[in-house]
């Protein structure tokens, strides 16, 4: 399968999603868009969280591309596969937050905010 590129408009800003392949059947993921300490510890925390709890899901963080902390990007990288993404000038992403999800390349997506915390259960043993 090729990506697939698909347009719209929000707020009046026509932007685009890059569709790509599915390149996994499942995954975690998460959205991190800027790079301040307290929200990359966060995205290291979960991605460790989730692959303490379910190892054979890949986790895949969504990126900004505006990030160009190469370090944040090697820690991060302990823990998820990137996924980066770009804003569209203009666009305001109190609107447009989760859309990137739809950019991921995985068939079944199950999203965590970079905030939440999962923890093991009686669903999660096995």
């Amino acid at each position: 399968m090729t990506s697939l590129k698909s347009d719209y408009s929000i707020d009046g800003v026509v932007t685009s999603l890059v569709l790509h392949p599915h390149q996994y059947e499942r995954c975690y993921s998460s959205i991190l868009y800027g790079f301040h300490t307290t929200y990359v510890f966060q995205a290291a925390v979960l991605g460790q969280q989730l692959s303490e709890l379910d190892a054979a899901v890949p986790r895949v963080l969504a990126i900004s591309t505006s990030n160009k902390n190469q370090s944040h990007r090697q820690e991060l990288s302990r823990w998820w596969h990137m996924h980066p993404f770009a804003v569209p000038t203009g666009l305001d992403m109190t609107s447009m937050r989760k859309s990137f999800l739809w950019t991921l390349p995985c068939k079944t997506v199950a999203f965590f905010d970079i905030d939440h915390l999962p923890l093991e259960g009686a669903a999660l043993q096995r």
